[in-house]
């Protein structure tokens, strides 16, 4: 293959060698995720020989033109201006138009494109047999480049798609354009290539598996991302995607375990997970990513009954949410103890006094302006703030404070405190400080997906 001397002819053979002593050798990737090479060097050609089962098989023929050969079209035209400038045989051909450019695929991974020779429409004979398209490739010539699936070449995505999706055979292009491709990791590569703005991805039923993660490490914007069904994706690469704006990624019923559970908290913009159905993960792994905030991970849907089932018990998962609640706690004390006495009956009696007000307000159909002023300036040091009652009068059915439990205490000196409490699923603190002999409420805080954000009154 690519002969300087003799006759130019190139063989592509297959055989097999023993397992064991493939292993010696270190697998390279040239080109796409599926161009992978053992490099054997050749001083050790006749040991290599010895471990051959079986016989050498002879694929495919090239070069050598005889005469009488009637091919349509030039293979020759096909090969590179420079062929010295070559390194390997992973070749690629990208089509615009009416022009076409072959490049090796490790320097244009690189971007690196060594100097070729343009193939342009007046190469192909307007009588040419095959009667493909005119600045096209015939099928005789494209059956005669083993590293391209039939077709590939002439896929033609708009470049402007921000939404590309799987369906029925064919990718669709923002719902609109459908280019009919399989659905593998060589179309996928063009897709992204010919897309650069691309800021949403969804496949579904994805024949392949975590190759697929280098590819979509190159889309700058993607923001979602969707590979639902994919029974070989693992989740090992998704770390590819750390620095990517990713906000929502769905990869329910694939093969997703704890390391590609503990990968996807990685990446820094993520705000939601979408894993049902994904047997594999474990609540082991769960916990491990339980450092992660502003992340919401969700193990059910409504496609079926797995889906409904969800991975983890309701148990498993408040254990979860207690532990990305209390994590940043630094000196806990029990709620019985001493120092906590005066702060917790200042908060229980604040408490008592709101939910009065409620049930009041909600007789009457009104809340009392001034018994709420009143009651935050013997209760709450701070002045006013948007979301709070002196401001936005409010109430609910049975009062706010009704469910709410205290469950610890954090000391942060020797005159503030800290006070945990739960409602259902919802965590709540408060801060009490010790103001002019009172213990007064100085903060309050809802913990919202493992991280503490200011809420009202």
């Amino acid at each position: 293959w690519n002969a300087k001397t003799g006759d130019g002819k190139g063989y592509v053979t297959r055989f097999e060698v023993e397992d064991e002593y493939a292993g010696h050798f270190a697998v390279h990737t040239v080109g796409a995720a599926r161009h992978r090479e053992l490099w054997v060097p050749a001083e050790e050609l006749e040991e290599f020989n010895r471990h051959i089962l079986g016989a050498i098989q002879v694929v495919r023929e090239f070069g050598g033109e005889e005469k009488g050969d009637r091919r349509c079209c030039r293979m020759e035209s096909l090969q590179p201006k420079y062929p010295d400038r070559v390194q390997h045989l992973s070749w690629q051909i990208y089509g615009t138009g009416r022009k076409f450019r072959i490049v090796d695929a490790d320097k244009r991974r690189a971007g690196k494109y060594p100097p070729v020779r343009l193939v342009r429409k007046s190469l192909y004979k307007r009588n040419c047999r095959c009667k493909g398209r005119r600045g096209s490739i015939c099928g005789k010539d494209r059956a005669g480049i083993p590293e391209l699936e039939k077709g590939f070449f002439m896929l033609e995505f708009t470049s402007n798609t921000y939404l590309l999706e799987y369906k029925d055979g064919a990718y669709v292009c923002d719902g609109k354009k459908r280019v009919e491709a399989p659905l593998n990791l060589e179309t996928l590569e063009a897709a992204v290539r010919q897309c650069p703005k691309l800021q949403a991805v969804s496949l579904e039923d994805v024949p392949f598996g975590d190759q697929c993660f280098p590819i979509l490490a190159q889309i700058p914007k993607l923001n979602m991302l969707a590979l639902l069904r994919g029974r070989q994706i693992t989740g090992h690469g998704l770390k590819l995607l750390a620095d990517l704006p990713l906000k929502d990624l769905f990869l329910q019923r694939t093969a997703l375990d704890d390391e590609g559970l503990s990968q996807a908290a990685q990446i820094k913009k993520l705000e939601r997970l979408y894993i049902a159905a994904c047997p594999h993960v474990t609540f082991e792994g769960l916990m491990s990513i339980s450092w992660r905030d502003k992340l919401r991970v969700s193990d059910t849907d409504e496609h079926d009954d797995e889906g409904r089932a969800g991975l983890f018990t309701k148990e498993q998962y408040k254990a979860y949410e207690d532990a990305r609640t209390y994590k940043s706690m630094k000196n806990q004390i029990p709620l019985d103890s001493p120092g906590l006495q005066a702060p917790i009956t200042a908060l229980q009696a604040f408490f008592e006094e709101m939910n009065r007000w409620e049930r009041s307000a909600e007789q009457r159909g009104r809340g009392d302006q001034a018994d709420i002023d009143d009651l935050f300036s013997r209760r709450v040091s701070l002045s006013p703030r948007p979301g709070w009652r002196p401001v936005h009068l409010s109430w609910r059915h049975g009062g706010t404070y009704t469910g709410h439990r205290l469950t610890a205490g954090e000391q942060v000196t020797k005159n503030k405190c800290w006070i945990y409490a739960e409602n259902g699923i919802f965590y709540y603190r408060f801060l009490l400080r010790l103001t002019e002999g009172r213990w007064m409420i100085d903060n309050a805080q809802q913990c919202r997906e493992g991280r503490w954000v200011f809420c009202g009154l």
